[in-house]
């Protein structure tokens, strides 16, 4: 199975609590999105590789996007 998702991070824009020293949010929000396959190995064990890309991570611009690669192996009993 091919799939393809992308959606926006939940955020709240009155968050008080920041660290010192660290990068405010802004008003916009993170992007996410992903595209992964599943590979049916056996009927109980399936292999899904995915590469999920980020935008704007936690909401701050000064931070560079984000590419991650990912390896999910489910397992039904």
């Amino acid at each position: 199975m091919l799939g393809i998702l992308a959606g926006v991070v939940p955020y709240s824009r009155n968050n008080f609590a920041f660290i010192p020293g660290a990068p405010l949010p802004s008003n916009n929000t993170s992007f996410l999105a992903e595209v992964f396959y599943r590979l049916q190995v056996n009927d109980r064990i399936s292999i899904t590789p995915s590469l999920i890309y980020v935008d704007d991570p936690y909401n701050v611009r000064s931070l560079d996007d984000s590419l991650i690669g990912a390896i999910r192996t489910t397992f039904s009993f």
